[in-house]
Formats: structure tokens, C-alpha cells, sequence
């Protein structure tokens, strides 16, 4: 199912470097493989502490209550 690149960058740290550059604190998403992605990219980045990735139905959960 997945697929390492070989060419050039790595699209998961590409896209959380993108979105580091934001100065976002939350990175929302209702794709399984994007979550996978920003949460790999934000661990390879180091910037865990900085920002998170999560499924946008666990953010509409925590707002409920």
C-alpha cells in the first residue's frame, strides 16, 4: 500500500514543512493516508511538541465534548 519515493523529496516532510511555515498548531485531515503522512513528517521534522496531525472526526469529537 505504500510507496517509498526514490526521486527527489519526500512529499510527507515537503507537506509539513508547508505547514510549519503556517505557524499552524493543528494539521486536519479526513484522509487515513494524509494523517499517516503529516504524523510521519512531523516526527522526521522533530516538531512534535509544535504541531500535530489529527482526523478531523477526532477534533469534532473534542469540540462536542
Amino acid at each position: 500500500m505504500w510507496l517509498e519515493e526514490r526521486i527527489g523529496r519526500r512529499i510527507n516532510e515537503l507537506r509539513t514543512e508547508q505547514a510549519i511555515e503556517t505557524k499552524a498548531k493543528i494539521v486536519v485531515t479526513a484522509c487515513p493516508f494524509c494523517l499517516q503522512m503529516f504524523e510521519d513528517g512531523i516526527k522526521a521534522k522533530a516538531v512534535e511538541e509544535e504541531l500535530k496531525a489529527v482526523d478531523i472526526a477526532e477534533l469534532v469529537a473534542k469540540t462536542m465534548g
